[in-house]
C-alpha cells in the first residue's frame, strides 16, 4: 500500500471532483481540513439535483477502504440514477485495488434491522 496520507489526499481529490461539501475526519474522527490527515470522508450523494443520502468512506483501517451508506441510496434511487451509483462504487473499488487496499461496502440500515430483529425475537 502507498503512504496512507498520500492515498487520503488522492481519495479526497477523487471525491471532491464530483461532490460538494466533503467533511473530513482524522484517525480519531475529529474534524480536519487537511486531506492528508483525513481518514473519514463524509458527503451527501447527489445526482441530478436528487439527494439520496449520506455516504461515509473510511481509511481508518490501513488495509481497506470502506464505504458506509443507507438503504435510501439503493431503494429510493431512480432507475436512471442507479447505474451512476454502481459506477461510483466500481470506481472506488478500482481506486482501492490500485492502492493495494481491500474494498468493503456496508449498508448501515441492514445491520440496524438485524439487531432490532434479534431484540424483538428474544423472549
Amino acid at each position: 500500500m502507498k503512504d496512507t496520507n498520500k492515498v487520503a489526499a488522492e481519495l479526497f481529490d477523487k471525491i471532491r471532483s464530483r461532490f460538494e461539501d466533503v467533511t473530513l475526519g482524522d484517525h480519531s474522527a475529529k474534524s480536519t481540513s487537511s486531506p492528508e490527515e483525513a481518514r473519514f470522508f463524509n458527503f451527501d450523494y447527489n445526482v441530478n439535483d436528487s439527494n439520496y443520502g449520506n455516504i461515509t468512506i473510511s481509511l481508518a483501517d490501513d488495509n481497506s477502504l470502506k464505504v458506509y451508506y443507507s438503504r435510501n441510496i439503493s431503494q429510493s434511487m431512480s432507475p436512471e440514477d442507479r447505474p451512476k451509483w454502481y459506477e461510483f462504487l466500481k470506481s472506488l473499488r478500482y481506486f482501492a485495488k490500485r492502492n493495494l487496499l481491500m474494498f468493503d461496502t456496508r449498508d448501515i440500515s441492514r445491520s440496524e434491522e438485524r439487531r432490532v430483529g434479534k431484540e424483538c425475537s428474544e423472549p
